[in-house]
């Protein structure tokens, strides 16, 4: 017999609640803590079954987890009034040794599409029905990553697009970089800067909640390695699922892009106050920090001022 979708659901929706976002995790949790145990009513879950929901009913958990959070905030559990926004680095399940260039993906596709052929020819050819089997798994195994070396390969042209772009308007700065290389296991990850300051295969994740229910009520992912340029897709998202935004926004100053905090300070947009500490500039300036204007040739304008006074000419 088969689990109620409803408890998978529930447990889902419970998990995000509580910031829980892997599948085995979720399984370990209904196995030793209350809450989850209750949900499941004695049925057992594995992280296999946990994992195929979500991804195969990725929009209808979305929507039900938009519509949880705004049933919260009717009840006065959230509030949608003061939100924050933050990023996170996730490692991605890609090995340093994975990322190709370009020459090295056309070697891998040709070698990948040799041994997808010549394993389907021995398929055919050998009536054995256990060698059949095995050779069945090897050729599925064969065709997937050739799948996955055509995928690098589409990333890789959208990668060294964007090199060309960046060359019109930086050349010297791309001509020190090495070219683009794509992972044949994870294409869609990039090698980032983590917190602990090393370089790895990662994607980069943005949260918005409630600092103080701590629920987050929009999420999205990409692999830009910055947080700049997130306060308004992130702002947008908010409107779209709740129909409003925060009048308060908290971010650090990872997120300090003047364009954005001025969109989002239009009385159109919400007219939402963004609270952010200042950062330091690549000089040790706080761009805050209110500078003493100089007057020409030397010297600050107070202390001319107060030479003036002293000699009476003031």
């Amino acid at each position: 017999m088969g689990i109620d979708p409803k408890i998978l659901v529930a447990l889902w929706l419970y998990a995000t609640i509580r910031g829980i976002g892997s599948a085995r995790a979720v399984a370990r949790l209904c196995e030793r803590e209350i809450g989850f145990q209750w949900l499941c009513g004695g049925v057992g879950i594995n992280y296999h079954t946990l994992a195929d929901v979500r991804v195969a009913h990725g929009d209808l958990l979305d929507r039900l987890l938009s519509e949880s959070v705004a049933a919260l905030c009717a009840e006065g559990l959230v509030s949608l009034e003061r939100l924050s926004l933050d990023g996170v680095r996730v490692r991605a399940s890609a090995g340093a040794g994975s990322f190709r260039r370009r020459p090295s993906l056309e070697t891998c596709r040709k070698e990948a599409q040799r041994l997808v052929r010549r394993l389907k020819q021995e398929l055919q050819e050998d009536p054995a029905a256990g060698e059949r089997r095995r050779q069945a798994a090897q050729r599925r195994a064969a065709a997937d990553r050739l799948q996955r070396v055509k995928a690098a390969l589409r990333a890789i042209g959208s990668r060294e697009n964007e090199h060309r772009r960046r060359e019109r308007g930086h050349a010297k700065e791309v001509k020190q970089r090495e070219a683009p290389r794509v992972s044949t296991t994870d294409p869609a990850a990039r090698v980032i800067k983590m917190p602990d300051g090393g370089w790895r295969p990662a994607y980069n994740g943005q949260l918005i909640g409630d600092p103080v229910a701590n629920v987050v009520v929009g999420v999205d992912v990409d692999t830009s390695g910055s947080d700049h340029g997130w306060i308004r897709p992130m702002l947008r998202q908010t409107r779209q699922r709740y129909g409003r935004t925060p009048s308060e926004l908290l971010v650090d100053g990872a997120f300090s892009r003047a364009e954005d905090i001025e969109w989002a300070a239009r009385p159109e947009n919400g007219a939402i106050a963004v609270f952010m500490a200042p950062t330091q500039s690549k000089h040790g300036n706080r761009p805050l920090q209110a500078a003493r204007p100089r007057r020409r040739g030397g010297g600050s304008l107070a202390g001319a001022h107060g030479q003036r006074r002293r000699s009476g000419r003031l």
